[in-house]
């Protein structure tokens, strides 16, 4: 769990995400603004693949959601504050970075902290507070999304 003055933490090695990667060119994306695919839909195909990598991540509680999402070469995410979270869910967001570039920022300016989410790693981030992606590669960023309920971990 995050502290109060922390906006971001590297929690631990994801050894299976190289499993993924080669079913991400399968994947339908649905333009969201940024695009994103469901992945905890079980109408979705290829959800299993991605289930069985949230269940080996041993977070804890239940899954709220988990999704792909995909930000096109050069396009981030402006400042904002997710406020429709109601803080009684206790619900917390993990990112697993599956293709990311050292030049995409996640910061929070308010906070004055940023960090490059690294590849193959579980990280948990604050969306409480102001937050925004800078996106300066000339790739797709894609993440997989994880908003766990009452997460242990």
């Amino acid at each position: 769990m995050l502290l109060d003055h922390e906006c971001y933490k590297r929690i631990k090695p994801v050894p299976n995400v190289r499993h993924v990667l080669p079913i991400l060119d399968r994947i339908t994306w649905k333009d969201s603004g940024n695009e994103c695919a469901i992945v905890s839909d079980p109408k979705v195909p290829l959800q299993r693949q991605f289930m069985m990598l949230l269940m080996r991540l041993g977070l804890g509680g239940r899954n709220g959601r988990m999704f792909l999402r995909k930000l096109p070469a050069r396009m981030g995410i402006p400042p904002h504050v997710d406020d429709w979270i109601d803080p009684a869910l206790n619900l917390r967001r993990f990112h697993v970075p599956l293709i990311t570039h050292p030049d995409i920022i996640m910061r929070w300016p308010d906070d004055n902290q940023e960090v490059h989410l690294e590849a193959g790693w579980l990280w948990e981030v604050r969306v409480d507070r102001m937050h925004e992606v800078v996106h300066n590669a000339d790739i797709d960023r894609i993440h997989i999304q994880i908003d766990q309920l009452d997460a242990t971990i």
